[in-house]
Formats: structure tokens, C-alpha cells, sequence
């Protein structure tokens, strides 16, 4: 794939949002790609010059505290860092997370990193409104990075060690290309990892119940290795150490064991669906992954034929 042209950071202006800043400064500076830090203005309903002022007043801070925050991390990292300030325009309910979406399509972002927090915290929704919202809508990869009160302020974040949950299908190998993208050749470790439904161990010893029988179920353990070994082919010998695991146990568990596990820095996953996470095991799983990961988790939803949003009003100051 090619290497993503640039980067979007969606902020809120609180101290948990920009957690995700290590990790984003990280992958930038190693693909040598631009950063965007976009904060929307949200909309306020009512009429009157008190209304219209406190608009005025909040955009203007938001615009003061987005480009200090710019300015501090261009002479940092000597990178070239972007500000978005955009106004709120609503499609299908969506809110901020549409005019996010419409930016990033509008000027060719092609990664989003963003922390899974809202104003309210995680007690609005599980996820955060604007990040669960950017699931359902963008056909975008978006890094979800969880936030941690008391992490310590770090420059950046390196990617040692990538687990990639695959299910045999072409869908889910879409995350091998942005593992690939993420990585650092000749240092990051892969872990390729299919998971067989513990419905299926079940039916492994007698009484079968007129589930598979034991050779059965050994051919499919075996189907899965060889998958994964030709899925691991993928990476080609220069990319860095690729490692495989068969494992029979419900999916998003085995996901965030082996993750635990393995000291996993990120895991990588395909999914897809619209509205809600599709019911597949790369899709329902999806979501319990992203709630309960204690690492950052790349979600992917491949392109479909989706209306694009409308293109959001606002400013953009690039500084290179």
C-alpha cells in the first residue's frame, strides 16, 4: 500500500485527548508525513447576541490553544504540524465525528489517531461519542489510542510489537497493509493470529453431540496454520520477525490475552459495518477489543459505497 499521506488528530482540548500525540508524533516522524490537529467548534442552537458572543469566544480560545499547542510541538519534534479549526455541521446525527470525517476525506488524510475520550470522559458512552461515531462512519484506519490519567508525557511511541487478529478471509487481511505501515522494518515483531470458536472444542471429546470429530477438528487447527503461514509470506523477508498463533477460545479474549501476552504495542484489526459493528468474528469483536485493550487498536473498515459527507466550513493553517 502506499505510505499515508498524512495524518489527523482530532482533539477537544482536554489533557486526555492528547494522549494520543506520542503515539501520532511517533508514526509521523518515521514515515516523514504531516500532522493535523483539528478541534471542531461546536454548534449552539438558540439566537441573540449572547449566544453568538459566547461562539465567538469560544472559538477564538480554541483557535489560541490549537495553535500553542502546535507551536510547542513543531519546535519539538520538527515536524510539520497542521491546525484545523472547524465548524460543527450536522449529518445523520453525527455531529463533530461527520465534520472530522468530511475534513479528513476532503484534504487526504489517510490515518486518524485520536484518544477514545469525550468531554463527558468515558462514562458518556464506552468509547467516547466522537470516536464510537468515527467507527461507524469513516473508511478510514483509525488508531484508537486509550488514555491513562497518570501516563507519563513522552515524545513519542515506537511499535515493536503488532498482533494482527486474521479470520481466513480477504476483509481481515486489510490490516496486514497498515501493520505493514506502522511498523519499522528489521525491528518490529508481527504476531499473525487465528482464533477457532470454543463451540467448536466442545465437540472435540465425547459425547460429540454431532459437532465435528476429533480428526476434524485437528483439520481445521491444521487448515488454520497453514493460512497463517502463507498469510505471513505477506510481509517479506526484510519486514522483521513474523510469529503465528492457532487458538481455540472465544475471539475477543484470545485477542486481548495474546496482546497481554505478547506485550503487544498495538493490535491491527479489519472490520466492518455501518451504523453498528457487523456481527462477524472481526466485527462484534471489534468493539469488545477497542473497550478492554490496554494497548492502542487500529480499526479498518475497507471502502464501500458510502455518500460522502459534506465538506466542512472552517480554517486550516499549515505550517511546514
Amino acid at each position: 500500500m502506499e505510505p499515508y499521506r498524512a495524518m489527523l488528530v482530532p482533539l477537544d482540548g482536554s489533557p486526555l485527548s492528547e494522549q494520543s500525540l506520542p503515539l501520532a508524533l511517533g508514526i509521523a516522524r518515521r514515515l516523514a508525513i504531516p500532522i493535523y490537529l483539528a478541534r471542531v467548534v461546536e454548534a449552539e442552537s438558540g439566537l441573540g447576541d449572547a449566544v453568538a458572543e459566547r461562539v465567538h469566544h469560544g472559538r477564538a480560545c480554541a483557535e489560541r490553544d490549537l495553535e500553542t499547542l502546535a507551536a510547542r510541538l513543531r519546535d519539538e519534534v520538527r515536524l510539520p504540524i497542521a491546525t484545523a479549526l472547524l465548524d460543527e455541521h450536522d449529518q445523520a446525527g453525527h455531529g463533530v465525528a461527520a465534520t472530522l470525517y468530511a475534513f479528513a476525506q476532503a484534504i487526504g488524510i489517510g490515518l486518524i489517531v485520536m484518544s477514545t475520550h469525550g468531554r463527558g470522559g468515558l462514562t458518556r458512552l464506552w468509547l467516547g461519542s466522537v470516536a464510537d461515531a468515527l467507527l461507524h462512519l469513516a473508511t478510514l484506519p483509525l488508531l484508537l489510542v486509550r488514555p491513562d490519567s497518570a501516563a507519563p508525557t513522552q515524545a513519542e511511541r515506537l511499535l515493536d510489537t503488532i498482533l494482527v487478529p486474521l479470520d481466513g478471509g480477504a476483509l481481515a487481511e486489510h490490516a496486514i497493509e497498515h501493520a505493514l505501515a506502522l511498523g519499522t522494518p528489521g525491528r518490529t515483531t508481527y504476531i499473525l493470529q487465528q482464533i477457532i470458536s470454543p463451540l467448536l472444542a466442545e465437540h472435540t471429546v465425547p459425547p460429540f453431540s454431532g459437532g465435528p470429530t476429533r480428526a476434524e477438528a485437528e483439520a481445521l487447527v491444521a487448515e488454520a496454520r497453514a493460512y497463517l503461514l502463507r498469510a505471513a509470506q505477506l510481509f517479506g523477508a526484510q519486514q522483521g520477525q513474523v510469529r503465528t498463533q492457532v487458538c481455540v477460545a472465544d475471539p475477543a479474549d484470545a485477542i486481548l490475552a495474546a496482546a497481554r501476552e505478547q506485550h503487544a504495542d498495538l493490535i491491527a484489526m479489519a472490520t466492518h459495518g455501518r451504523g453498528v459493528l457487523a456481527r462477524t468474528v472481526l466485527g462484534s469483536v471489534a468493539d469488545r477489543v477497542v473497550r478492554n485493550a490496554d494497548v492502542p487498536v487500529l480499526v479498518y473498515r475497507p471502502a464501500a459505497q458510502w455518500p460522502e459527507p459534506a465538506r466542512p466550513a472552517g480554517s486550516v493553517a499549515l505550517a511546514l
